[in-house]
């Protein structure tokens, strides 16, 4: 077994902690990109037909 000198560790431990981090790591970069592609298309989004709807409904 091979034991990590800073943390005392077995390596394979470490390995899978980094494999967890790294997996974690690559969800949150998707869904920031899917978030961003979310944003982007509300903000193409033109309200005005339906806040005139809204207005007219008041």
């Amino acid at each position: 077994m091979v034991i990590d000198m800073r943390t005392r560790l077995p390596h394979g431990h470490i390995a899978n902690h980094a494999a967890t981090i790294s997996f974690h790591a690559q969800q949150l970069s998707r869904c920031a990109a899917e978030l961003t592609a979310a944003l982007e298309a509300l903000q193409a989004l033109d309200m005005r037909e339906l806040l005139a709807e809204f207005e007219a409904c008041r």
